[in-house]
């Protein structure tokens, strides 16, 4: 693939060098080829180099208007640089040769946590093969919000080994004993978030074969919601959607900026993720009091027919006082702000993966006036159901 022609007045030729192994990237590759249709006038070329070590001989006569790459070293962007094209990187070395758009590995750490809070753990977990800048990211606010709470974080041996790659640590095998020994010690019911899916299927097969009860005694999570990798395990695999294709489309955005030569947004560019993908693997109450159990399934199963604080407090034989008092030793938040939550997690699901209105999905989550839902979601999320599908989409 030596030479691809010159461009036409009138097209952009805009090479995408990256590997194509993890679903990240392909999602990745979904949102720049998004915004090249929109553009109308974009000729993608996509070239899958594995993980990026060193520029390919090629591309030196290769004649284009811009390039999105994920590189594995400071030393490929640094040479590919010196071809005066315009370029946006989406991995890098951090310091070195920073990221210039990448996912919120803040957000994903706090919305680990605040997963497992959710329901109920009081134990929380950290679990890699080893640690790269950006799982450091997802480790760091992950350890730091449930420190907030008063909690501990166990971290399993050699997850603060440094990589070997900027891309993902290795497994070594002669680590597993280690590791099995760290779960059996684990104070539990434990909820281990991990970076990767691979890295929590790697858990549950351990799991499976120690005989320790998911999600009962651990609940696992991951990262990159791989829909084929998680739904083929078992137990299914909760995993945080990490927006790769928003990730790709703000990328391309960028590049066409430069390629305008306009004035660039504060970089880098952080993308929220969609949230977690709860599946069987993190679908468990770990509370020890078998009536506030009964009250958050009670909820789970019901929030989408409008009940009502009372109703729950009813359905319990106890006072609204006493499941006040309940809720705030065990999740540290109301009945109502639970209701709340149950239905928007039902809302962001159906705005995710239907095509229903936004009346319907109001309707469907317990809110039959179209305002009350999107007044209600935007206070939940800070933003409309509209905007949410569209930034989803």
């Amino acid at each position: 693939m030596r030479h691809l022609g010159k461009s036409s007045q009138n097209r952009k030729r805009i090479l995408i060098l990256m590997e194509t192994t993890f679903s990240y990237s392909l999602e990745i590759v979904r949102g720049i080829s998004r915004y090249a249709k929109e553009q109308g006038n974009w000729v993608l070329f996509l070239v899958d180099q594995g993980p990026i070590k060193k520029v390919p001989s090629w591309i030196r006569s290769w004649q284009g208007e811009g390039m999105i790459i994920r590189s594995a070293k400071s030393e490929v962007s640094e040479q590919l640089s010196q071809f005066q094209i315009p370029m946006v990187e989406l991995l890098g070395e951090h310091g070195e040769c920073p990221s210039e758009v990448l996912s919120d590995e803040r957000q994903m750490g706090r919305l680990a946590a605040e997963h497992f809070q959710e329901r109920g753990f009081q134990h929380y977990a950290w679990f890699s093969f080893g640690q790269t800048w950006w799982s450091r990211g997802f480790r760091r606010e992950y350890v730091r919000t449930v420190r907030e709470w008063g909690y501990d974080a166990h971290i399993s041996p050699f997850s603060l080994r440094q990589a070997e790659s900027v891309h993902a640590p290795n497994f070594r095998p002669n680590q597993e004993r280690k590791i099995i020994d760290w779960l059996h010690g684990l104070p539990k019911p434990a909820g281990i978030f991990c970076p990767r899916d691979v890295n929590a299927i790697f858990l549950l097969n351990l799991c499976q074969m120690e005989g320790i009860a998911v999600p009962d005694e651990v609940a696992v999570l991951g990262v990159g919601d791989n829909t084929i990798l998680c739904e083929s395990t078992s137990p299914t695999l909760s995993s945080i959607d990490p927006h790769g294709v928003q990730t790709g489309y703000q990328a391309a955005q960028l590049l066409d900026e430069k390629m305008r030569g306009n004035p660039l947004p504060q970089l880098p560019i952080w993308i929220p993720p969609v949230g977690v993908v709860t599946r069987q693997s993190t679908d468990a109450i770990a509370v020890d009091h078998p009536d506030f159990t009964l009250a958050l399934r009670f909820i789970r199963e019901n929030a989408t027919q409008r009940i009502s604080v009372q109703e729950v407090a009813d359905h319990l034989c106890v006072s609204r006082r006493t499941l006040l008092r309940w809720f705030q030793e065990y999740l540290r938040r109301s009945p109502e702000e639970e209701i709340i939550r149950v239905r928007m997690e039902r809302a962001r699901l159906l705005l995710r993966e239907t095509n229903l209105s936004i009346e319907n999905v109001g309707s469907q989550v317990g809110y039959p006036l179209v305002e009350h839902f999107i007044r209600a979601f935007r206070e939940s999320h800070g933003k409309t159901p509209r905007q949410y599908r569209l930034q989803d989409g």
